[in-house]
Order: structure tokens, then sequence, then C-alpha cells
């Protein structure tokens, strides 16, 4: 089948969004392994909620024994 003598019609795509990143350090080691302080995480989070920052994932970092020493938070927001 030919596609001679039909309109072309074109397809316009939404221009790209962009992003920006932003990381957020939690320290949560303790004396005796991790110690999570929820409510603090929490704020942090929260406070970038506000400002438009999304929380797209959390990276552990580990230590020694292998328990998480810190956790990394990737924010990102539009531009």
């Amino acid at each position: 089948m030919s596609s001679e003598g039909m309109p072309t019609t074109r397809l316009h795509t939404a221009p790209t969004q962009r992003w920006e990143y932003q990381t957020v350090t939690l320290n949560i080691d303790g004396f005796f392994g991790p110690n999570i302080d929820e409510l603090q995480i929490s704020r942090t989070l929260n406070t970038a909620g506000m400002d438009g920052w999304e929380l797209t994932s959390v990276l552990p970092v580990t230590k020694g024994q292998g328990y998480t020493a810190i956790i990394i938070a990737i924010l990102k927001r539009p531009i």
C-alpha cells in the first residue's frame, strides 16, 4: 500500500523536561551501629519537598562490619 497523495501529519513532541539534582547526606553512624533518627530524616525530606524537591532514591553507605553508616538521598526538581 502506497502513502502517495496522503497528507503529511507532523507529530509534535512536548519539550523535554529538564531537571536539577541535589544530594542530602544523612549520618546515621552510632557507637553500637546505625542510629536512625526518623524525625530528623522526615524533617530534612519535608523541608526539601517544600522547596520543590522530589526524593528519587536512597543509597546506603556501609562501613566496616557491613552496617549502614550514611544514607545519601538523591532529590530532583524541574528547572
